[in-house]
């Protein structure tokens, strides 16, 4: 993946989550995560940890949130 895609697809979760569609957002966060941890990117990935907690959080997925977040902060 290409630091430019990692972009789109941040972006295009964090689009998601502001239209209320939260789990494409989790899944646009999580093909993100992927490619920032394939590019070595300690701080996109900790970034998209966090996106993808608040989106589960807004679902009700308490424990996926708790486990995004807890990673973005490691």
């Amino acid at each position: 993946a290409s630091p430019e895609l990692l972009q789109i697809d941040i972006l295009e979760g964090r689009l998601a989550h502001t239209e209320g569609r939260f789990q494409d957002a989790v899944s646009l966060y999580q093909r993100a995560h992927a490619a920032a941890a394939g590019l070595g990117s300690l701080s996109d990935q900790a970034l998209t940890s966090n996106y993808m907690g608040n989106a589960a959080r807004d679902v009700g997925r308490y424990q996926d949130a708790e486990l995004y977040i807890s990673r973005a902060l490691d």
